[in-house]
């Protein structure tokens, strides 16, 4: 997987949940951080301070993917690549297991359980207020 493959991804999560793209210094940081490159180097790069990056931006932009992705992970400029790559993965999966369909396509009111597979891996949705496991369609 590319940075750029991986930033539209997130770019799109972003926009979904708060309904803004990613700025610039952002995508400054996440390019960086997918790179394991340091703030420093980063600014120097880009004409932003690297106190301004560090402080004011990452720390925003940390929290925001933390609660935009909802993995229940914490994310870090040193976790970010493997939590995306992860999530990625994760989504392609189910869709491949649904047929391409995602659980919100079928069920609009659908939310996942973030980090609630089952003891076979099965991974659930909340529909309507009852957990429903994606594969089987049980309730639980």
């Amino acid at each position: 997987m590319t940075f750029e493959e991986a930033l539209q991804w997130v770019d799109k999560q972003v926009f979904a949940k708060t309904g803004r793209h990613l700025s610039e210094a952002e995508q400054v940081i996440l390019h960086a951080a997918w790179e394991d490159i340091d703030y420093e180097a980063a600014a120097a790069n880009s004409g932003y301070g690297s106190d301004h990056l560090h402080r004011n931006v990452g720390r925003l932009l940390w929290a925001t993917l933390r609660a935009v992705l909802a993995t229940g992970e914490r994310i870090t400029k040193k976790r970010f690549r493997s939590v995306v790559e992860r999530a990625i993965a994760e989504e392609a999966q189910a869709l491949a297991h649904h047929g391409g369909r995602r659980v919100a396509d079928d069920f609009p009111h659908a939310i996942t359980v973030a980090g609630c597979p089952d003891a076979n891996g099965n991974k659930f949705a909340c529909l309507l207020g009852r957990i429903t496991c994606w594969s089987t369609g049980r309730h639980r």
